[in-house]
């Protein structure tokens, strides 16, 4: 298991970074339970505890097994599947106290589906609760962002990433010098996700050799890139020559997949937001979004190698 997943905060007093923000959280469910809202939109930078912070929630709800539900919006964004969400909010919790949806990457969901979750979201069972989690919360409709109880979540402090790194390698037990940390809090850019994967690729190497294991991180985000734009200038049909170009790129990447595909997302979706509609430019980009929206958590490596293998059959 990674580190990222292996020291998952599991209650707000376990979590590192926007104080303001778990504080406030803190003092909402101190209330009494009617005074709880139902809608919840958690935004910020990629990787800074969103998710975490909404399976926190759900724990101080009491919402249990199959209760609890985290909708990827990047593949899961119909109005049919938000039909069915409101189908099944109706009934009552199988497990614990609660029912409640976290949608991921939610700023993804159709302009249909959006339309359609306006209803739920005004409208919440007592039992219900929702999660509207993105990074692009003016992606949402207006009328969305309405009716929800907002909280933002920010990049780690210099100060904040330290104790972080000292928590979690001390638990580990290994050590890592400040001047390691200060480089990991600069590639990390203060993002605890990217920080801990940075940390779980050099926690077997040699003291001496940390720093160049950092760098060479670095190099691997650095193929992710040339990935990206490998699929970007591929034929707009699926051929050898493309597809040629791309398995060098994929054999010499050796870090975490999903890391990768937030790399591959991040260019594609600036080659669309600089590109005229319907262009091919951008038509290629929304066609790599959308071959890669799936997670790779489960899948690892191998939903990599297929996600671009789909690019090529869907060009």
């Amino acid at each position: 298991m990674s580190l990222y997943n292996q020291h998952r905060p599991a209650t707000f007093l376990d979590m590192i970074g926007s104080p303001e923000t778990i504080t406030s959280l803190q003092t909402v469910f101190d209330r009494p339970e009617d005074m709880i809202p139902h809608v919840f939109l958690f935004h910020g930078p990629t990787g800074c505890g969103k998710t975490t912070a909404a399976r926190i929630c759900a724990s101080e709800l009491g919402c249990e097994g199959s209760d609890y539900v985290e909708v990827n919006c990047g593949s899961q964004r119909g109005i049919d599947n938000i039909r069915e969400i409101a189908l099944n909010s109706k009934y009552a919790p199988m497990y614990g106290k609660s029912r409640i949806w976290v949608f991921d990457e939610a700023h993804k969901m159709t302009k249909d589906a959006m339309s359609c979750l306006l209803k739920p979201l005004e409208d919440v069972p007592p039992h219900v609760y929702f999660f509207l989690v993105t990074n692009q919360p003016g992606g949402l409709f207006n009328e969305i962002r309405g009716r929800c109880i907002q909280y933002e979540f920010h990049p780690l402090i210099r100060m904040e990433m330290m104790r972080l790194i000292r928590t979690v390698s001390h638990k580990e037990k290994f050590g890592v010098i400040p001047e390691i940390c200060d480089e990991i809090f600069k590639r990390s850019e203060g993002r605890p996700r990217e920080a801990l994967q940075i940390l779980d690729s050099i926690k077997d190497v040699p003291s001496e050799d940390m720093m160049e294991a950092v760098q060479a991180f670095q190099e691997e985000q650095t193929l992710a890139f040339d990935l990206a734009q490998t699929l970007m200038e591929s034929t707009t049909t699926m051929d050898e020559a493309g597809w040629l170009k791309i398995k060098p790129v994929l054999k010499k990447l050796k870090g975490d997949p999903e890391s990768v595909r937030r790399v591959v997302l991040s260019y594609c979706t600036q080659v669309i937001l600089s590109s005229r509609l319907e262009s091919t430019k951008g038509s290629k980009a929304f066609i790599i979004l959308d071959c890669f929206s799936k997670s790779f958590r489960e899948s690892e490596f191998a939903g990599l190698v297929k996600s671009c293998y789909e690019v090529f059959s869907s060009s």
